[in-house]
């Protein structure tokens, strides 16, 4: 298992590999998997600055830093359908994998993305958080339009800021 792994990302580490693929096709130069890349906005919590989050073990779960310019970049390639090789790729993380059984839900989840159609318009969106950060990105083809919503503070119990950046997408 391990040997199949390894000869389908060429044997790189995570960071080199998503950079090989994926962020050099797309232009992303200001996108890095390094934990303090020179630059860096500063996470806040409570009015306390925070060190950077490393996550040597788990890469794909919070260790990439992205600029605002890359994120709607990196919309704009969805947007788009994307070129070359990564085009189908593109179009493979928008397709719904799973339908939440939640009341009134028609909600899908994707590979990377979660799923509405409001009145029949599709909207793709996803959410995080990381220690001091809070982020937003989403589009919607038929509307021509993306969001990328950034704040260097975690996120509120309430979910305003996020709630305020889908809203911003869905009214596009």
């Amino acid at each position: 298992m391990l040997g199949r792994a390894l000869a389908e990302t060429g044997g790189l580490p995570y960071g080199e590999l998503l950079s090989e693929r994926v962020l050099r096709p797309l232009g992303l130069g200001a996108t890095t998997c390094t934990a303090d890349p020179p630059g860096r906005a500063v996470g806040y919590r409570r009015g306390q600055e925070l060190p950077p989050w490393h996550i040597p073990g788990l890469p794909g779960a919070g260790a990439l830093r992205a600029s605002g310019a890359d994120l709607l970049r990196y919309l704009r390639a969805h947007l788009d359908g994307g070129h070359g090789e990564l085009a189908a790729a593109l179009r493979e993380v928008q397709r719904p994998r799973l339908r939440l059984r939640l009341p009134r839900s028609t909600d899908e989840l994707c590979l990377v993305w979660n799923h509405r159609r409001p009145g029949g318009r599709d909207l793709y969106f996803h959410a995080g958080a990381t220690r001091g950060f809070t982020a937003f990105v989403g589009f919607s083809p038929q509307a021509s339009a993306a969001v990328a919503a950034l704040a260097n503070t975690g996120p509120s119990l309430d979910g305003r800021f996020l709630q305020a950046a889908y809203e911003v997408l869905r009214a596009a």
